[in-house]
C-alpha cells in the first residue's frame, strides 16, 4: 500500500465504539497494506503494566484519558501505520486533533445488538457510566455517535461487511484518494 499514500493520508486511524471490530480490521488491514499495526489500548497496557479495566477501576476515567493522551502524543509522527484507538478517543478533542494530522480517519460501526453481544463476551471492557450493560452501551453510543460522525472521513459497518470486505473498502478509498 505504500504506493497508495496520498499527500493527505500517511496513516489510517480506526475509531468507533467498543466491540465493533476495530482490532480485527486493524490487524487484517495491517497485513494487507504491509503497514505496522498499533493499538492505543495495548500501548496503554504496556505503559502501565495494568489491564484497562483495572486502570479505570482504580484510577478513574479522567486519569485513564490522560494516559491515553500521552500515548497518542507519542504517535503523532508515526507514518505507514494502522492506529486502532479505544472507543472513547473522540471524547478528547486534543486526541483527535493529534490523530487527524496526515490520517485517514475510518469509523468502524456496527449494529447495537452486535456490539452488545461482542462486549458481553469480554471481561476486560469496563462499563463506562452505568451498571447495566445495555444502558451503558446505549447511552454512551448515543453520546459518541455525533463525534464519530464529525471526525471520520468514511464510515463502514462491521455488521454488514466481513473483515476482508471492510479492508478492501478502506484500500479502495485510499487508491481513489491518491489518483
Amino acid at each position: 500500500m505504500s504506493g497508495l499514500i496520498s499527500e493527505n493520508f500517511k496513516r489510517i486511524v480506526l475509531i468507533g465504539f467498543r466491540g465493533v471490530g476495530k482490532t480485527t480490521v486493524g490487524k487484517k488491514l495491517s497485513e494487507m497494506a504491509n503497514w505496522k499495526y498499533i493499538s492505543t489500548d495495548d500501548l496503554i497496557k504496556e505503559a502501565t503494566g495494568q489491564p484497562i479495566s483495572y486502570l479505570v477501576e482504580t484510577k478513574g476515567w479522567k486519569n485513564f484519558r490522560k494516559i491515553e493522551n500521552d500515548v497518542i502524543q507519542a504517535l503523532r509522527n508515526e507514518t505507514e501505520v494502522i492506529i486502532d484507538c479505544g472507543g472513547g478517543v473522540v471524547e478528547n478533542s486534543d486526541n483527535v486533533n493529534l490523530l487527524l494530522s496526515n490520517s485517514l480517519i475510518v469509523w468502524i460501526d456496527a449494529e447495537i445488538s452486535d456490539i452488545k453481544e461482542r462486549i458481553s463476551q469480554d471481561d476486560d471492557r469496563p462499563l463506562l457510566s452505568h451498571y447495566h450493560l445495555e444502558d451503558d452501551i446505549l447511552n454512551n453510543y448515543k453520546r459518541r455517535f455525533p463525534l464519530y460522525q464529525f471526525y471520520s472521513h468514511i464510515c463502514l459497518n462491521s455488521s454488514k461487511d466481513s473483515v476482508e470486505e471492510l479492508c478492501q473498502k478502506i484500500i479502495s478509498y485510499m487508491k481513489k484518494i491518491s489518483e
